[in-house]
């Protein structure tokens, strides 16, 4: 079974879309939605992999008293480039309750975990889009990639 996105999420206004928009989505808008190169991303359905490294993560770092471990954050790189990230370290200043972006100078760490469904771009157009700009407009950043050490049911063939 699939899902249609609405009319207002193909082609998006014209020039494509901005991060600035991205807080002003419709609330029927899909929750988890990054901006690359002026297009909408709706992230994927998570595995367990997935779910479970993420929280190692959001969870376990323990960072100075001045930077604060966020999950699932965008990060504003241009004014078509607001890729979320799963896991972030950035300053704590940087963080209110009322953020839904953060400055790539704010940022100390980024944590993308991996999958099957999502190496492909996280590989090519993510990374491309995404991991050099971040890495070029932060002092001292630096990203982790993880992925998984088991196949997937779908990547696995069947037992005989």
């Amino acid at each position: 079974m699939t899902t249609a996105l609405p009319e207002w999420f193909y082609p998006g206004p014209p020039g494509g879309w901005t991060a600035d928009m991205l807080d002003h989505l419709p609330p029927e808008a899909p929750r988890h939605v990054q901006l690359i190169d002026g297009a909408l991303v709706v992230r994927s359905p998570q595995t367990c992999f997935h779910m479970v490294t993420v929280r190692l993560f959001e969870r376990h770092l323990r960072p100075p008293k001045d930077l604060v471990v966020l999950r699932g954050m965008t990060v504003t790189l241009g004014a078509r480039q607001r890729p979320e990230a799963d896991v972030l370290v950035v300053n704590e200043w940087a963080f209110t309750l009322a953020t839904t972006s953060v400055s790539p100078t704010d940022v100390h760490l980024v944590v993308e975990v991996a999958s099957d469904d999502s190496l492909e771009r996280d590989r090519t157009t993510k990374r491309h889009s995404n991991t050099p700009r971040r890495a070029s407009s932060t002092s001292g950043a630096w990203s982790r990639k993880v992925t998984s050490p088991w196949p997937t049911p779908s990547s696995s063939s069947p037992q005989s």
